[in-house]
């Protein structure tokens, strides 16, 4: 790609800038398994490496705590003034662009007289994630979340009561991590998910 928009968070508000060129390779693997006319399974995986060619940004906040050392040898892409250090980020991760996902389900269903009885189990697995370019002090953990779900109704699917649960083992984990200038320098602030309570 080039002249990709994306989205940045300058500590005040987002943005939006275009990224000289971006390379993306990858592969998905999905697999359905029928075991029997009562139980099916699902298994899903995603390798992705996007990665920046060329951008030319802000300096990151975590160059920036280093002191001026740091800055004069990271942040000097072509445009740098003194007052405004920019940084090359050719070779990092597409923020927000996890390289490996994991996803699996398995589906039960038990025919009861005139009823039907279903039980599910759900899983999902991110890898680690960047926030933001160059910025280590945004990047969000891997994690991974189990969800199960069950019921009972009638055959025709007229009707069904069920039950869910979802982040079975309470995996914390955050929607997002940003640098902003209220919480001072190295800081971050993140915020959570209803699953990642």
């Amino acid at each position: 790609y080039t002249d990709l928009e994306t989205s940045v968070f300058n500590a005040l508000e987002f943005v939006t800038e275009n990224p000289g060129g971006l390379t993306t390779k990858g592969m998905e693997l999905e697999l359905a398994w029928v075991a029997s006319d009562k139980v099916r399974m699902n298994l899903g995986y995603t390798y992705s490496d996007a990665e920046f060619t060329d951008y030319i940004t802000a300096c990151p906040p975590s160059i920036e705590i280093q002191g001026a050392a740091a800055i004069a040898a990271t942040c000097n892409a072509p445009g740098s003034v003194p007052a405004e250090p920019l940084y090359q980020a050719k070779g990092d991760q597409l923020p927000g662009a996890p390289r490996n996902t994991v996803t699996g389900g398995i589906e039960f269903v038990q025919p009861i007289g005139a009823l039907v009885f279903d039980a599910n189990a759900n899983y999902y697995y991110r890898d680690e994630v960047p926030n933001s370019a160059g910025d280590t002090l945004t990047i969000h953990p891997d994690y991974q979340i189990v969800n199960l779900g069950f019921g009972i109704g009638a055959e025709d699917r007229s009707w069904r009561v069920g039950a869910f649960a979802r982040n079975v083992f309470d995996e914390r984990f955050h929607a997002g991590l940003l640098a902003t200038p209220f919480t001072g320098p190295g800081g971050v602030m993140n915020w959570h998910t209803r699953d990642g309570r």
